[in-house]
């Protein structure tokens, strides 16, 4: 996606690498949500990480491009108007062709039981909104190389 400002994105990007060290490496990563700011100001964030990042504004439409692109790292809100996160999740781990992806819970929802409800639905990782730059970094550090997320995950992320 071409975005009119993306000057003011690479130098970002710049001085977000410099800032943090070592980069994890780079994985193909949905984000899912509804809200078209969050959705982007998440996927700024991403790409400063190096990350290859494209936005799923609705669960239906990441249906599809789950399909489709078969990514690597699925981040996705739990409150979406038309499919929310965790039929998503069950979607997605329903789907043999997608037990390679790692799925990633973040919400507002940061109870235990909302953890707990998220894990149970297929999601490897929850993160609770906002989510700051190191959570993002340390997540994607911690993935494994080929990208898999364990059977009823591991969070370790509040």
């Amino acid at each position: 996606m071409k975005r009119p400002d993306d000057a003011p994105a690479r130098s970002f990007s710049k001085s977000v690498g410099t800032s943090l060290g070592d980069q994890p490496p780079p994985r193909h990563v949905l984000i899912v949500d509804d809200t078209r700011v969050a959705a982007h100001a998440l996927e700024r964030l991403l790409e400063a990480l190096g990350q290859r990042v494209r936005v799923a504004l609705s669960g239906m439409e990441a249906l599809r491009m789950v399909a489709e692109e078969r990514p690597d790292v699925v981040i996705s809100d739990i409150s979406m108007p038309d499919l929310d996160g965790y039929e998503l999740a069950r979607r997605i781990r329903s789907d043999p062709g997608c037990d390679r992806v790692t799925l990633v819970a973040l919400t507002a929802y940061g109870q235990a039981e909302d953890r707990r409800v998220a894990l149970d639905a297929g999601f490897g990782y929850h993160l609770v909104k906002p989510v700051s730059l190191k959570a993002l970094q340390e997540l994607f550090a911690g993935f494994p190389t080929a990208s898999v997320s364990a059977p009823g995950g591991t969070s370790g992320q509040d």
